[in-house]
């Protein structure tokens, strides 16, 4: 086997440089991918139990964690859970913890009927090694006394190359 050493790789004609058929490129020994690049997904899959939450916070009803890919990841974080409150007084936030001390919470529709709810939370702001483990956990506040009740919580990350 030969090695071949380059700076740079450009087509001769166009703009596709490509691989002869049947064969494949191996960049197990380094990768730097491109911005925006999916490294990974995780999903907590669907919870089925109810829970109640009274004038206080619940966390890890749904917990997900994931082995980081890259220093300097973004991650895009979906929350979603059913909730029916029994008065349409105060808020019921739903929102996602994670590894290190990062936590985001979005207020929801204030609704006496089941209603399912989705989040969307972009950040880049959790710290983290290549390797290091990272536990993403959603995150539930009932702002009032009332027995608020949640079902059905999911949460998936998303990590992406920047």
């Amino acid at each position: 086997m030969s090695t071949l050493s380059v700076n740079t790789i450009t087509a001769e004609t166009g703009n596709t440089v490509s691989l002869a058929s049947g064969k494949t490129l191996n960049a197990s020994q380094g990768f730097t991918p491109p911005v925006g690049f999916v490294l990974q997904i995780v999903d907590s899959g669907l919870t089925t139990g109810e829970t109640t939450i009274n004038a206080g916070n619940a966390s890890g009803l749904a917990s997900v964690s994931l082995v980081k890919k890259s220093t300097n990841s973004r991650f895009i974080i979906q929350v979603q859970a059913a909730v029916t409150r029994p008065s349409s007084s105060g808020w019921h936030r739903l929102g996602a913890t994670a590894t290190g001390g990062f936590s985001s919470v979005q207020d929801l529709k204030d609704s006496t009927t089941w209603h399912t709810q989705n989040i969307l939370i972009k950040t880049d702001s959790i710290s983290g090694a290549i390797g290091s483990t990272i536990t993403f956990s959603s995150y539930h506040s009932n702002a009032t006394s009332q027995n608020d009740t949640t079902k059905n919580i999911r949460i998936t990350v998303t990590e992406l190359a920047q």
